[in-house]
């Protein structure tokens, strides 16, 4: 359920398809979304600190190079949208205004969608079968 609704949002909110690396982020995801939830948050190797660590530097590696090509190709989707917002001065979000954007709306669509389903699906399995 999980894969899908990462599969979904990054299809919405920033228009493309990553079949050939889902697995590779909708772990990084899951990584950094656990690590917010660690009791430690000191990134000490081996521990939920440390995997959301290096799960960010994976999803930077993936979301930063995108940014220029899409100030440069933009589209109808909302990361295209964030990379060429304007305030009344003409200042341009940052890169890294942009990412911590994207990624916090990325969770949060990825996870609350993804446990609501997966209640859901819970509930309709406990109904006892008509017959």
């Amino acid at each position: 359920m999980k894969q899908l609704i990462l599969d979904i949002s990054i299809d919405v909110f920033l228009g493309e398809r990553i079949a050939e690396n889902s697995s590779i982020i909708n772990n990084a995801f899951t990584d950094l979304l656990n690590g917010m939830k660690a009791i430690v948050k000191k990134p000490i190797y081996g521990s939920k600190s440390w995997k959301a660590f290096m799960a960010r530097h994976v999803l930077e590696s993936y979301m930063l190079p995108k940014i220029q090509q899409r100030r440069t190709n933009p589209s109808y989707d909302l990361f295209s949208q964030l990379c060429n917002a304007q305030d009344e001065e003409g200042n341009h979000f940052t890169d890294q205004e942009i990412l911590d954007h994207m990624l916090f709306l990325l969770l949060a669509a990825h996870d609350t969608n993804a446990s609501a389903l997966t209640t859901l699906i819970y509930c309709l399995a406990l109904l006892p079968p008509n017959g």
